[in-house]
């Protein structure tokens, strides 16, 4: 029971209470607190909040981990010219202490005017870096600065540089280096051929993807202690040898879209992943640990502006268990070109419906429809794939279809992507050969009488 002494009531009496002004109870955190609170956001959230006291803003000065991407960046006039800004203040205004994490997200390059700088690099070199991540281009001349290959403190090292030729120094010294992975790289034989990877006595994963290996006929790697080497999508695979020299490899992802003529001499013990033209799967696992690479190698091999992909990435994708709950928070906000190859059933078409749903700024979208000996697989045999249950696809405006056969599954996709485009240009369509001339015909009729969300669309048939 509250009891209330006549001629006061609770209001006043809470006017009556003494009140603190000036108090600050964030700042009167310890400053190992402060310092999780800062690092549990993202690096642009941080500059902002720290500017409400001082402690904060000390504490912003000590962060170890710094992570700077463009793409999240407000927009604002002068975009790139407040990034750079931003970076650089960040830079100049972080103390002696070390910095675990230094990430330079600059891509894709075709719309960000960023390039990265050998300071921010020495600055993280400096302050004892543990993970280093670039990506995007470097600013000026076309090599790498030394002392990234110097760092002793170096745990993981991802060089996602484009326009450049990987440069190794006479010495290097990664001596705690475990993780390197390689984007879009070129990679000379008078390199390669030296067998560098053996100076990372560390090394447990490498990485190469979309880098440029055409002047190389053999590929040699010497690891003790390497054990997961994934090469995929690089230029020049498909006459390149491989040969591994890995007693404890225990994983090894190779993929490529060309016709394989070089040879492969991996450990027998690697759990292997070949997709490559009309290779099987082979592999050694269980069927989680397969559905669990080929996400994570899509996740990789989408974070460009561009791929073509084989048959294959779809059809390992489309057994992926619950896959739609597997890709549910993923976006590849950088793809803005797709070339495709898909078998024309309900659940491969299924799986690049889910996939181009993820990426919002696409805008080409191509796709060959293939099947083993030139099939055509009839309408009964397709499935019904009309209600794929996913939203617009708000940056497409160019669709292309080759080896159109028409069948249920393949009138069903058209269907859905002129139903659910709002921004489509142009729809072309070619037919594949086998399809006779009357039920050709009719695949048009049935094709022009869809509804479509853009009034501009056009559909042209080949």
């Amino acid at each position: 029971m509250v009891r209330i002494i006549e001629g006061e009531s609770s209001s006043s009496n809470r006017r009556r209470r003494p009140v603190v002004r000036g108090t600050d109870r964030l700042s009167a955190l310890p400053q190992h607190i402060l310092t999780e609170i800062l690092s549990r956001l993202s690096t642009i959230e941080a500059a902002r909040v720290s500017f409400s006291s001082r402690i904060l803003t000390t504490t912003w000065r000590l962060l170890p981990n710094l992570v700077f991407d463009y793409s999240q960046f407000p927009a604002m006039v002068n975009k790139a010219h407040s990034f750079l800004r931003f970076v650089d203040w960040t830079v100049a205004h972080h103390d002696e202490s070390d910095v675990k994490i230094f990430e330079l997200q600059l891509g894709p390059t075709t719309y960000c005017e960023v390039s990265i700088k050998y300071q921010w690099v020495e600055f993280a070199i400096q302050h004892n870096v543990q993970k280093l991540v670039l990506r995007g281009r470097v600013c000026g001349t076309q090599n790498l600065a030394d002392s990234v290959f110097s760092c002793r403190s170096l745990v993981k090292l991802e060089l996602s540089v484009h326009e450049i030729v990987l440069s190794w120094p006479e010495t290097i010294q990664l001596p705690n280096l475990k993780k390197l992975k390689l984007k879009f790289l070129l990679l000379p034989e008078m390199i390669t051929s030296q067998d560098l990877f053996s100076n990372f006595p560390a090394l447990e994963k490498l990485s190469m993807f979309f880098c440029n290996v055409a002047s190389l006929n053999v590929f040699s790697i010497s690891s003790s202690r390497l054990t997961e080497f994934t090469m995929s999508a690089c230029l020049g695979m498909e006459s390149c040898s491989i040969r591994l020299q890995t007693p404890s490899l225990s994983k090894f992802i190779y993929t490529s879209w060309d016709p394989r003529e070089s040879v492969l001499q991996v450990p027998p013990c690697a759990f292997s992943l070949v997709v490559d033209g009309d290779n099987s799967l082979m592999c050694r696992g269980s069927p989680d640990e397969l559905s669990q690479t080929v996400v994570k190698l899509t996740r990789e091999l989408f974070g460009t502006s561009y791929i073509t992909t084989g048959r294959w990435l779809i059809q390992y994708l489309s057994m992926v268990p619950d896959l739609p709950r597997r890709l549910a928070s993923v976006r590849y906000n950088y793809l803005l070109m797709l070339n495709v190859r898909v078998w024309p059933v309900a659940r491969h078409v299924r799986t690049l419906i889910l996939l181009v749903s993820k990426c919002p700024i696409l805008s080409v979208l191509s796709i060959d429809f293939v099947m083993p000996q030139g099939r055509i697989i009839n309408r009964g045999n397709g499935g019904c794939a009309a209600d794929y249950g996913v939203g617009d696809f708000g940056g497409l405006n160019d669709v292309r279809i080759e080896n159109f056969g028409g069948n249920v599954t393949e009138m069903a996709l058209v269907r859905h992507l002129l139903a659910r485009t709002p921004h489509l240009h142009i729809m072309r369509i070619e037919m594949n050969p086998l399809l006779d001339d009357i039920d050709a015909d009719l695949k048009i009729h049935q094709i022009l009488e869809y509804w479509r969300a853009s009034p501009s669309a056009n559909i042209i048939f080949d």
